[in-house]
């Protein structure tokens, strides 16, 4: 704090005058990943949600911004989702998930409708629902994110497309290798390519040992693409 600077030697004061006045201006975010881990987890969810209440109704002086990323509403404390000023939806689950967000969050027909048909980003894009609480109330909108091959495949989380990205990568520079996958798969993912060549495997005896060559087939391949 700047009254601290006081308790200070003076040798050092206007060094970190200065310095503590750039870090209060400095925009910070606190982030929670895989919040149910700490919000259900019974020894440390009091003390975390009594801090994170503090901080979200404290959060503007000290410029800090909150963010808690997690599969499942339940795991996020009631008090922290009425403090909430975004609320991100990118996928809903089983009608009764979409049921109980429509009710905590008070959706309008549009934004649930939207819910059941959220997806993995894909060649048409990806979908969310957004919820905005402002000065001027509460805005609920379904948007739409088109982007190309490239980043498609640097955020793919399928397990198909992450062994052919990673075999990849072992190989060459990782722009190099997101290129050539995007040349090949434009649509951001080698799934359903994996599985046609699976259907073609007659022995279905081994097939985790099926699985990884046709991985490899598919990665061996690429690589031998001419740059």
């Amino acid at each position: 704090m700047p009254a601290d600077v006081e308790l200070m030697p003076e040798m050092y004061q206007p060094y970190h005058r200065e310095r503590i006045e750039a870090i209060r201006e400095d925009p910070k975010r606190l982030c929670y990943d895989e919040a149910h881990r700490v919000t259900q987890n019974t020894s440390v969810s009091n003390q975390l949600t009594a801090d994170m209440t503090t901080m979200a109704r404290e959060s503007r002086k000290w410029n800090l911004s909150i963010g808690l990323y997690t599969q499942s509403i339940d795991d996020i404390p009631d008090i922290i989702i009425e403090l909430a000023t975004m609320i991100v939806i990118l996928g809903a689950g089983t009608d009764q998930a979409i049921d109980a967000m429509t009710r905590r969050f008070g959706l309008n027909g549009a934004c649930k409708y939207a819910l059941s048909r959220l997806g993995k980003p894909g060649p048409a894009g990806s979908n969310l629902v957004a919820l905005f609480r402002t000065g001027s109330g509460l805005s609920q909108l379904v948007l739409s994110m088109t982007i190309g091959g490239q980043p498609l495949w640097a955020f793919s989380t399928t397990t198909e497309d992450v062994a052919i990205r990673n075999n990849l990568y072992k190989r060459m520079e990782p722009s190099e290798a997101l290129r050539r996958l995007a040349a090949r798969f434009p649509g951001g993912s080698a799934k359903a390519e994996v599985e046609r060549r699976r259907r073609l495997v007659a022995d279905e005896s081994g097939s985790d040992d099926e699985i990884t060559n046709v991985i490899l087939e598919i990665a061996n391949e690429l690589a031998r693409e001419i740059s």
